[in-house]
């Protein structure tokens, strides 16, 4: 999942509050970093989610 964001000059960010802002900053280069955190978030939820659902299965198997 590609996640596009994009900033206006002189306009907040939409993702963030107005004191989250002032801490990340207006910097371009700080904002476009922040889909490639969303997708490691992403993957890291999909992968415990494969892993759960693979040990049901072992689980299965062995209550069978």
């Amino acid at each position: 999942m590609v996640v596009e964001l994009k900033v206006k000059e002189g306009q907040g960010h939409p993702v963030f509050r107005e004191e989250d802002l002032d801490r990340h900053g207006k910097d371009k280069k700080k904002v476009e970093m922040v889909p490639v955190n969303l997708k490691e978030e992403e993957d890291t939820q999909l992968q415990r989610a494969i892993d759960i659902l693979k040990s049901w299965r072992v689980f299965k198997k062995k209550a069978a």
